[in-house]
């Protein structure tokens, strides 16, 4: 018995005694029971998880033999056990597994069953909605992904039955046990799902005008009545209609137009993942670094139109813009900075501007984006930092060079007199001093405080800079406030 988990025990004993009296476990001989419980407890390790999924599968077992010959290869762990579960039931549903995984991966919250049903049904590209491509069963589809997948059976929302379960999908593994994914692969996925779905027409038309054909019983093709009807409940209905029907040369085009009539008005309701693709699209695309080109037409065209809203911002007041400026994401920038909507200058709460963000986090790609649109290379925040001032904060050589290209003023200082060359000199920075001051950056300027760069150099013991510093002829003599 694990000294970490002594309950194991009774959660093996109640879990296998559940099974038997819910017929889940059907066994011939009484006493492979106790075969089965002292097996899991040896080779549990104190993991109630590693047990759950053991005895799941041990259930799938059809004969007592297949049951023991289970027990002499067990899994050594949740690795294993994953990679086993995956691969058994992958067979059930190849095409799906992998999209599954990686949606309910990276959902931003938990999906319910009809937005995920609607979700992996879409096929990336196309524009054209066909309610015949929705899965008929989401259930048996998510089986797919074995018992690593659940249901929660109160909110009927879908999610991986562990975080572990997470860390694993998301690992590095050789790829002849099992094709790993990136979260960037899976933002990828949800973008592509998002920019197709929200593409589809219906979401901008009126539903087309409906004409009762006449159709009569004993010629109706199947196919007619499975495009005519999108609900199951109405086709249930229907058909057990058409069977019970005793005359073959009844018109069943008016109960079809009429059941697809009721079925229309639900249309605009009864699209669940609208809402989360409304609401979730930016994180989504945000966190993707590259996009299909037909996908980010899609995405350009759903901006350009106002289809989805690029105008909100997030709790830092930050716009879309500013966001991807700030984690690097150049895909985004330039398919945003396209659509001619967004001002490159438009600030966050801190008035930091996306060349701020770029700036500071060397993103050098992207500044160039944004001072090719018109950006004001020397916008100021709310503490007159200017992109310069940040770039030389952090030691970013190739934005620096370029800002200073571009026009920016090297002596602007912030709101306490620091400039740019205080800053590099602050932390270090001798590439990014040594460019200051070839390009005439002022070697004893002082902030409020009367501190010279060569004093702040000296200070936090910089000794390249403060030997560059003095290369320069930096003045030894000024003194700070105290003197």
């Amino acid at each position: 018995m694990s000294e970490e988990n002594p309950d194991i025990k009774d959660f093996i004993s109640n879990e296998l005694e559940n099974c038997l009296e819910y017929s889940t476990l059907v066994i011939k001989d009484p006493s492979l029971i106790l075969e089965i419980r002292d097996t899991l407890l040896q080779q549990s390790q104190g993991m109630f998880l590693w047990v759950a999924l053991q005895i799941k599968s041990l259930c799938a077992m059809k004969t007592d033999e297949s049951i023991r010959q289970a027990l002499v290869d067990l899994p050594k762990d949740l690795t294993e056990t994953f990679l086993r579960i995956l691969a058994r039931a992958e067979i059930a549903g190849q095409s799906y597994q992998r999209r599954i995984l990686e949606l309910v991966t990276v959902a931003q919250r938990p999906l319910h069953v009809n937005e995920l049903r609607e979700a992996i049904s879409v096929v990336p590209g196309n524009t054209t909605w066909d309610p015949a491509t929705l899965l008929n069963d989401i259930y048996t589809t998510l089986a797919c992904c074995g018992p690593l997948v659940i249901v929660d059976e109160e909110e009927l929302t879908v999610r991986l039955v562990h975080h572990s379960v997470k860390q694993f999908l998301l690992a590095k593994f050789n790829p002849t046990t099992y094709k790993q994914f990136t979260v960037r692969e899976a933002h990828k996925t949800m973008t592509s799902i998002i920019a197709t779905y929200l593409s589809y027409g219906i979401f901008g038309t009126r539903l087309s005008t409906i004409v009762s054909p006449q159709i009569m019983t004993e010629s109706v093709p199947s196919g007619i009545i499975r495009s005519t009807l999108g609900s199951s409940l109405v086709v249930r209905s229907l058909a057990l209609k058409l069977l019970r029907s005793k005359t073959p040369n009844y018109d069943i085009g008016q109960t079809l137009i009429e059941s697809r009539r009721l079925f229309n008005d639900r249309l605009v309701n009864d699209f669940y993942f609208y809402s989360y693709a409304k609401s979730c699209w930016q994180e989504h695309m945000l966190c993707t670094l590259e996009l299909e080109p037909k996908i980010s037409s899609l995405l350009l065209r759903l901006l350009k139109n106002g289809a989805v809203d690029a105008s909100t911002r997030d709790d830092h007041g930050d716009t879309l813009l500013s966001q991807a400026a700030e984690r690097g994401n150049e895909v985004i920038v330039a398919l945003l900075l396209e659509t001619d909507q967004f001002e490159t200058d438009l600030n966050d709460k801190s008035r930091r501007t996306p060349l701020h963000w770029a700036s500071h986090n060397g993103h050098i790609n992207i500044v160039k984006l944004l001072l090719e649109k018109g950006a004001d290379v020397n916008a100021a925040d709310k503490d007159s930092c200017s992109p310069l001032y940040w770039a030389s904060q952090d030691g970013q050589i190739d934005v620096v060079k370029l800002l200073l290209e571009k026009g920016a003023s090297i002596n602007t200082a912030e709101h306490t007199g620091w400039t740019p060359l205080h800053r590099a000199s602050e932390d270090g920075h001798v590439d990014v001093v040594k460019l200051l001051l070839e390009m005439g950056a002022n070697i004893n300027a002082t902030g409020m405080n009367g501190k010279a760069p060569l004093y702040i150099a000296s200070k936090n013991g910089h000794g390249d800079v403060v030997k560059l510093l003095l290369e320069k002829s930096a003045n030894v003599n000024t003194a700070d406030e105290h003197g």
